[in-house]
């Protein structure tokens, strides 16, 4: 169930021009897919409840990229059934509105082409040395900086500083950038505020052709109780 989880949860294509919609949530009282493709109507694409805690809905039609989407989901609480739209779980891509509200986003169906190898394991394994960094404040301007500026600013100086492996903190999703990406929101999409995923596997694709190993910080311990967009 979990193993596969990012390749099998969220919208999937079916392999005939559909797509499959899958969420865990096996105390769910009833889960709908809602977003820009179906009117954000939770009578579209209601979620039929499997016996392995996984709601399922099958789209005609893939949804064209960068649609955004929640699912309307109706929990069991002390006082009676309540129903709140959230981002999913297995979310790969999210965006903000003005007023900070998180959608999902379908993923763009053109994969990034990677040009360069991941370095031999070899000479990190016996001579590791770690340049720590966070892409949004690896700028000298009062700005949340980027994944194309670190990629072209700032990955040149630690390569020329003798580096061999880089670690990037607060690259998963968090809604409150003050917690510096501590209070994840979704475990398998990129901090949006820093750019597109493409453009996040276009520094690592850059990290890689100086040589330099490249590994991502991941938090479990901080989830965000955020109901709406967290995984409390």
């Amino acid at each position: 169930l979990f193993r596969d989880g990012l390749h099998r949860f969220g919208i999937t294509a079916d392999g005939r021009g559909g797509a499959h919609f899958r969420e865990w949530a096996p105390a769910a009282l009833g889960v709908s897919l809602v977003g820009d493709f179906n009117g954000w109507d939770a009578s579209a694409h209601a979620c039929a409840p499997g016996p392995d805690g996984v709601w399922t809905a099958h789209l005609a039609a893939f949804p064209p990229p960068r649609s955004r989407y929640k699912i309307q989901i109706t929990v069991r609480t002390a006082r009676g059934p309540s129903t709140t739209l959230r981002v999913p779980a297995w979310a790969k891509s999210i965006a903000r509105d003005d007023a900070g509200d998180a959608c999902a986003v379908v993923d763009d169906p053109m994969l990034y082409d990677w040009r360069h190898p991941r370095p031999s394991p070899a000479p990190l394994r016996s001579a590791l040395r770690v340049y720590e960094a966070h892409v949004g404040i690896a700028s000298a301007e009062p700005v949340v900086a980027s994944y194309a500026h670190f990629r072209t600013a700032v990955l040149p100086r630690i390569a020329s500083l003798g580096y061999n492996c880089l670690l990037l903190i607060g690259v998963l999703e968090h809604g409150y950038y003050a917690s510096f990406g501590y209070q994840v929101t979704s475990y398998f999409a990129p901090a949006a505020r820093f750019g597109a995923p493409s453009e996040l596997q276009a520094l690592i694709d850059a990290a890689h052709a100086l040589g330099l190993g490249v590994l991502l910080e991941l938090v479990h311990s901080h989830a965000s109780s955020n109901t709406r967009e967290g995984l409390s």
